[in-house]
């Protein structure tokens, strides 16, 4: 029995994890159908994912800081505020 020969891939991490079986066939229809690799395409959405985060947390950040300005609080008055407010929902 001869042994693959195994390359080094030194672009790439190997990770290992699930998906849920919903998206995953989703995910193998969109491959066939572009013809792009199921990994192209999770690049893809892990960097569109992490854009989005960035971005909204960014805009998260800025709108708090807006607000605590606007009021002229301090970090834990802040805080103190946005706990009351939760606890009024």
């Amino acid at each position: 029995m001869t042994k693959k020969k195994q390359y080094k891939v030194v672009n790439r991490k190997q990770v290992s994890t699930t998906l849920a079986n919903d998206l995953n066939e989703r995910l193998e229809r969109l491959s066939m159908d572009t013809g792009i690799a199921k990994t192209r395409l999770l690049d893809q959405a892990v960097s569109l994912l992490l854009l989005l985060q960035s971005n909204s947390t960014n805009a998260f950040i800025s709108d708090l800081n807006a607000i605590k300005e606007k009021e002229g609080f301090n970090s834990s008055d802040f805080a103190d505020h946005i706990l009351s407010k939760l606890k009024q929902e």
